[in-house]
């Protein structure tokens, strides 16, 4: 267990709020009129959050996904 420990060293903040965040994303979900959401609006919140994905791709150095230079 001690390897599992050390292994996602780093990490253990980041899931622990990632769990909580989508937990209350969770609960908020349940309760919200989707109703209101048009095609329009949803489809300009994909384009946002797409063109932030590609500009943080080029913000870092890293491979996806290894952590190593």
């Amino acid at each position: 267990m001690t390897w599992l420990y050390n292994k996602i060293r780093g990490f253990k903040t980041i899931g622990f709020n990632l769990l909580v965040m989508l937990g209350a994303l969770a609960f908020w979900a349940t309760t919200y009129d989707w109703t209101k959401v048009s095609a329009d609006h949803a489809a300009i919140i994909v384009v946002v959050v797409n063109i932030a994905n590609i500009v943080l791709r080029f913000a870092t150095s890293t491979p996806p996904m290894t952590g190593k230079d």
